[in-house]
C-alpha cells in the first residue's frame, strides 16, 4: 500500500496538507504509517498496542441488533466484561497552525499531472457553523466541479471536502490538473472559495446540497456495521450517539445567509495551506 501511495499525486499532496496544517502533531501520522515505522514494529509491538489501546477505559462500544437489550448485554458482558483497564497516560493535545498568509509545500515530481490541496482550520463537530459548513463545502465542491472541470477543462479530480474533530476542523479544495495548467488552476480554486464569501448562493444550490448530503447519509448508514459505526464516531466527537437524528432538519434548516455567514468567517483565501506535488513552482 505504502509503495502505491509513493507514486499517487494526490496521496502525496494529501499528506503535506495534513504535515503544514497540523505540524508537529500526531494528525500528521499517516493510519498507513510509513516505510520505516512499518519496516521496524515487531509482532511483540502489535501486541502491546493491542493491550494498551484495546481497553475498556479506551473504548466507545456501539451495537445495532434486533436482539433484547437484556439479551445483547449478556453476549457484550461475556465477551468483554474481563478486560482489564489500563493506563493509557495523557493522549496528547493537537491544534492547527495558526495561519498567515500563504504557507505553501512543493514535492517535485517527474509526472504530467499536478495536485494541489487548499484550505485551513475550521470549527469543530460541537460548533453551531459545523452542519453549515457541511452544506457550504458540498456546494463550493460542486462549484469547482461545473466550472474547473465541465466548463474549462482544468481537472483530471476536483472537489472539496471538510472533517471534524471535537474542537476544530478542516476544509480542504483538491485538484489534479495538468502541470502546464496548474497556475490557471490554482488561482481558479481561490477565485471559486472567494466566491463562497461574494456570489449569493441561490435556493436550487442550497436545496440541491441539502439533498444530496441527505441521501449519501442515508446510504452510508444501510448497512448495521455503519449503524453502529457512525454511533461509536458520534458520541466520540460529540458525546451524542444519535445526534444525526436531528440532523437532516437541521440541515433543512440551513439557509442561504448562514451560508454566507459561515463562508465570510471560514474560507479565508488570503490566509490559507497550499500542499503540491509536481508543481511547476
Amino acid at each position: 500500500v505504502l509503495g502505491m501511495q509513493s507514486g499517487s499525486t494526490s496521496d502525496l499532496a494529501k499528506n503535506i496538507y495534513y504535515d503544514l496544517l497540523f505540524k508537529d502533531t500526531r494528525f500528521t501520522s499517516p493510519e498507513t504509517g510509513t516505510m520505516r515505522s512499518v519496516g521496524g514494529f515487531t509482532a511483540d509491538d502489535l501486541r502491546a498496542h493491542y493491550g494498551k489501546f484495546y481497553a475498556p477505559n479506551n473504548v466507545i462500544l456501539s451495537v445495532c441488533t434486533d436482539l433484547e437489550p437484556e439479551q445483547m448485554l449478556a453476549k457484550i458482558t461475556s465477551a468483554f466484561g474481563d478486560m482489564p483497564k489500563v493506563d493509557i497516560g495523557t493522549v496528547p493535545t493537537v491544534t492547527p497552525i495558526q495561519i498567515a498568509g500563504e504557507i505553501k509545500e512543493n514535492k517535485p515530481m517527474e509526472k504530467k499531472q499536478a495536485y494541489m490541496y487548499i484550505g485551513n482550520a475550521v470549527c469543530g463537530a460541537s460548533s453551531p457553523d459545523a452542519v453549515v459548513m457541511r452544506v457550504a463545502v458540498d456546494i463550493l465542491s460542486t462549484r469547482l466541479g461545473k466550472v474547473l472541470r465541465e466548463q474549462q477543462g482544468l481537472a483530471y479530480r476536483v472537489g472539496a471536502g471538510v472533517g471534524f474533530d471535537r474542537e476544530f476542523g478542516w476544509f480542504s479544495a483538491a485538484m489534479g490538473t495538468g502541470v502546464e495548467n496548474y497556475a490557471v488552476a490554482k488561482a481558479g480554486i481561490l477565485h471559486l472559495i472567494d466566491s463562497m464569501r461574494t456570489v449569493e448562493v441561490s435556493a436550487e444550490e442550497l436545496e440541491r446540497s441539502v439533498n444530496s448530503l441527505w441521501g449519501s447519509q442515508l446510504t452510508a448508514r444501510l448497512s448495521r456495521i455503519n449503524q453502529a459505526y457512525y454511533m461509536a464516531v458520534n458520541q466520540f466527537l460529540v458525546g451524542k450517539y444519535d445526534v444525526e437524528d436531528d440532523l437532516i432538519s437541521a440541515m433543512k434548516a440551513v439557509t442561504t445567509a448562514d451560508v454566507k455567514r459561515v463562508a465570510e468567517k471560514y474560507f479565508d483565501t488570503k490566509n490559507y495551506v497550499v500542499a503540491t506535488v509536481g508543481a511547476p513552482e
